[in-house]
């Protein structure tokens, strides 16, 4: 989703417990939006949320099934001989690693970390190798990562990304008995109904995958090769299957992915080959629909953010806050202080069309870091304050500081407890 804010955390390797503890360490706070109900979530996508990613040169390992009932409050697996799952299809020849170990999804104890005072999450979001699913189910991950996403299908497919110590990145397609990996240059994002996923890989092939009837694979199509390195992917529409409708299979429905290049060029690459590009100054932050968010420069080392339909003039341009998260109607827009750094932002505010400011949520001794929209009214905030996490639904009333979905829980500024899944 957002260009500039998702590129975090770690990787597959020979110590899965011990490199993803030390990227988790040193990741700090991303940003990244998973969009979702709070209360009254749309089924459709609890089908099939995003996933799949298919590797030009794969690794496939076989796994094992962690345990359903043995998840600690911090999301860890604890020590135990997992079962090992029943392949469905021919087992892969590689050796067995029974740490490459997710499990299918189920529904878990009431509460997590801590229930909160309010309602629970409306999205998926990370805790720890746990994901967990806005309909209240959970995914239990071998490892860390940045960012997950259940697909679904007969398969029950998960695609993860992270980035190991190196700084390379890679996307996991984790299947019911393998795992295949892929290097890429991006995270991965997903549809905005979140059935489809797109990423680039580290030839510069913008490739594009969604479920398919075949637990053991995915669908796959290419929208654009000989991309830099550079290029991020920001925003994705249409889906799930990604096929130009005119001339390809029967359930083709299209879809539009949106790459920033790095050098203030937008593009939409369309399943028809029809490509449009969109100055974007410095470069984009978000997508929704043909909308987006966007950094110019103006000058005499002046910043500002703008909001608006691509290729029209822009309906809100702020130079004190950057405008980032685009809610689901687009009747809103996050934003934090334009000079925002570091850890995270020292507030947070959701600005409307017109660009009023409606609502502040400032955490005293503290700083807002993810944010994603959960509905078309209601936006989540990871905030710490004071020694303590929180996750906080926020809206545009007046001095509203924020109900609290999750926590708290006790902890340093550097590691949240939580993560946005970070596909959408």
């Amino acid at each position: 989703m957002s260009h500039d804010q998702h590129q975090w955390e770690q990787a597959l390797s020979g110590s899965l417990d011990r490199t993803a503890e030390g990227v988790e360490a040193g990741s700090g706070l991303g940003a990244s939006a998973v969009i979702g109900r709070a209360r009254s979530i749309r089924r459709r996508r609890r089908a099939a949320v995003v996933g799949g990613v298919a590797a030009v040169v794969a690794v496939v390992t076989p796994f094992a099934i962690a345990g359903a009932d043995r998840v600690g409050a911090d999301g860890l697996d604890p020590a135990g001989t997992p079962s090992v799952s029943t392949p469905a299809s021919p087992e892969p020849t590689t050796a067995t690693d029974p740490e490459q170990t997710p499990s299918p999804s189920e529904t878990p104890p009431p509460g997590g970390v801590d229930a909160g005072t309010g309602d629970a999450p409306g999205v998926d979001y990370l805790e720890g190798r746990v994901l967990h699913r806005a309909d209240g189910s959970q995914v239990r991950l071998a490892q860390r990562y940045q960012q997950a996403a259940w697909l679904g299908g007969p398969g029950d497919l998960v695609a993860a990304y992270g980035v190991d110590p190196s700084g390379a990145s890679y996307v996991h397609v984790i299947f019911s008995n393998s795992v295949r990996s892929t290097s890429s240059t991006s995270g991965i994002v997903a549809s905005e109904d979140s059935d489809a996923i797109a990423f680039i890989d580290a030839d510069g092939t913008l490739m594009t995958n969604w479920a398919v009837d075949d637990p053991q694979t995915t669908g796959e199509a290419v929208l654009a090769t000989g991309l830099d390195q550079a290029a991020t992917v920001v925003g994705m529409t249409g889906g799930p299957n990604c096929f130009d409708p005119e001339g390809g299979p029967a359930d083709a429905d299209g879809c539009t992915v949106y790459v920033d290049d790095g050098s203030g060029t937008l593009t939409g690459y369309d399943s028809h080959g029809i490509n449009a590009s969109y100055d974007v100054g410095v470069g984009a932050r978000d997508t929704r629909g043909r909308s987006a968010t966007w950094t110019v420069d103006r000058g005499d080392f002046q910043y500002c953010t703008t909001y608006g339909e691509l290729g029209l003039d822009p309906l809100v341009e702020s130079c004190d806050l950057r405008l980032e998260r685009i809610s689901p109607t687009g009747d809103y827009v996050t934003a934090v202080p334009i000079e925002s750094d570091g850890l995270g932002a020292a507030s947070v505010s959701v600005v409307d069309r017109p660009g009023e400011v409606l609502s502040e949520l400032t955490p005293p001794d503290g700083f807002v870091g993810d944010v994603t929209w959960e509905d078309d009214e209601h936006a989540l905030a990871i905030v710490w304050s004071d020694g303590e996490w929180t996750m906080r639904r926020i809206t545009g009333t007046a001095g509203d500081q924020g109900e609290i979905a999750l926590g708290p829980v006790a902890g340093d500024e550097v590691e949240p407890p939580w993560r946005f899944a970070g596909a959408r």
